[in-house]
C-alpha cells in the first residue's frame, strides 16, 4: 500500500501495484538505482480536478468566468477549459494579436521544457481564431494566443478549448 520511492528498496526493472492507487498511481516501475529511490509512475491516472482558482491576472478575474479541468494519464497531460463573459464585459482584457497568461500548471502535471502543445480551441463568435500556447521560458504555464485583427472579444464571446501536452514531472503526490 502506498507510493513505493524512499520505501521499498528493488532493482530496476522490478513492478510494484499500489493497492491503494494513490493519486490514481496503481503500477509503479523501477528504473534506476539500487535502493529504495528511483520509480517511476507506469500506470495512472490521476482523474479530473478543478483548477479553475489558478487563473491568471492576464484574463482579468473580474470580467472572466472560467473552467479548467486537468488530468493526467501516464505521462500524458490534458487541460480542457471555458471562458466566458461576466457583468457584461469583454471577454479578454486584451487585444487579439497579443498572447495573454492563461492558467498556471502545478507541479507533477507541467509540460515538458521545449514540448508540444496539441490543442484546439473553439470560439463561439467570429474573431478567431485562438490556440493555447505554453510558455517556453517555465514551462509552468499554458496561455492563449489570439490571431486576427487588434480589438477586443465581445461580451458574448465564448472560448472552450482542449490541450494536451507530454510531462516528465514525478507523479504528483497531492491533488492541485
Amino acid at each position: 500500500s502506498g507510493a513505493p520511492n524512499g520505501v521499498v528498496t528493488a532493482p530496476p526493472g522490478t513492478l510494484y501495484v499500489d493497492v491503494t492507487k494513490n493519486l490514481g498511481a496503481s503500477i509503479w516501475r523501477k528504473d534506476t538505482g539500487a535502493g529504495s529511490t528511483g520509480w517511476v509512475v507506469a500506470e495512472g491516472n490521476t482523474g479530473a480536478f478543478d483548477i479553475s482558482s489558478r487563473l491568471m491576472a492576464g484574463l482579468s478575474k473580474a470580467a472572466v468566468a472560467g473552467q479548467f479541468v486537468l488530468t493526467r494519464q501516464n505521462a500524458v497531460c490534458t487541460l480542457v477549459g471555458r471562458l466566458s463573459p461576466t457583468n457584461g464585459g469583454p471577454l479578454i482584457g486584451v487585444p487579439r494579436g497579443q498572447r495573454t497568461q492563461m492558467v498556471v500548471i502545478p507541479p507533477g502535471w507541467r509540460p515538458t521544457p521545449s514540448y508540444t502543445l496539441l490543442g484546439s480551441v473553439i470560439i463561439s463568435a467570429s474573431n478567431g481564431p485562438i490556440y493555447p500556447v505554453g510558455d517556453f521560458a517555465t514551462a509552468s504555464q499554458i496561455d492563449l494566443w489570439f490571431s486576427g485583427a487588434a480589438g477586443n472579444w465581445a461580451s458574448t464571446d465564448l472560448v472552450q478549448f482542449r490541450a494536451s501536452w507530454t510531462t516528465v514531472d514525478a507523479w504528483p503526490t497531492a491533488a492541485p
